[in-house]
């Protein structure tokens, strides 16, 4: 068990209700605590680690909680604000979200939770129910706040930028492999130590070249 990396396709799958929990559903959740602390994050949904159901684990403030079927009520005043996610590369990114949410879920022994939420906790829940229906950050956030340079995770400079360099990726065709360069591709490239960053404007870059060639 890892956890994915956007552009992956699970990441974009709508995760199914769960209706018990066993003692491999619980191991489970345990690794699921210990990625998290690993990535030093403090909440992580089921289907980010490859497990498409609509549960998620959260730490605020030492406290261990397990969200179960989560559904949320959003209020009408909105509040925009940063966000990171274990699943995708780059900084934070401007996201405007409900600023109070009503949280009605389940913990892992079915016991209703039922409270409204505001500040942290409230965008911490409403990022993660996001997961849960196959949403991420960058699907939600402008392409104009989206700064560079960034942090390379290679060499963990700050020496990320847009660069046009040739690409090579693989595509199947008649489900056999075959090599395509790309001779100019706009990609952020690590100034530093040369590690190219795949983004999803690039995967759009991509698909867009291999429709031109038909392949």
């Amino acid at each position: 068990m890892g956890i994915l990396q956007h552009p992956h396709h699970v990441l974009g799958l709508k995760s199914n209700p769960i209706d018990f929990i066993d003692v491999v559903d619980r191991n489970l959740i345990t690794r699921m605590f210990t990625l998290m602390y690993q990535s030093r994050g403090i909440a992580l949904a089921a289907v980010q680690t490859g497990w498409p159901v609509r549960l998620f684990v959260l730490d605020i403030e030492d406290k261990q909680q397990v969200i179960v079927n989560p559904t949320i009520t959003l209020s009408a005043e909105r509040i925009t604000s940063v966000e990171s996610c274990l699943s995708v590369y780059g900084p934070p990114l401007k996201i405007t979200r409900a600023k109070t949410i009503r949280l009605q879920a389940f913990d892992t022994n079915f016991k209703p939770i039922d409270c409204v939420l505001d500040g942290l906790m409230s965008r911490m829940v409403q990022h993660e129910v996001d997961h849960l229906d196959g949403i991420l950050i960058v699907d939600k956030a402008q392409k104009k706040d989206r700064p560079f340079p960034w942090r390379c995770r290679t060499c963990a400079k700050r020496e990320v930028r847009p660069a046009v360099v040739p690409y090579e990726c693989l595509c199947n065709v008649d489900g056999v492999l075959h090599r395509v360069t790309i001779d100019a591709l706009k990609i952020p490239v690590c100034g530093a130590c040369g590690e190219k960053v795949f983004t999803v404007e690039v995967d759009e870059q991509v698909q867009a070249h291999l429709r031109m060639l038909d392949v």
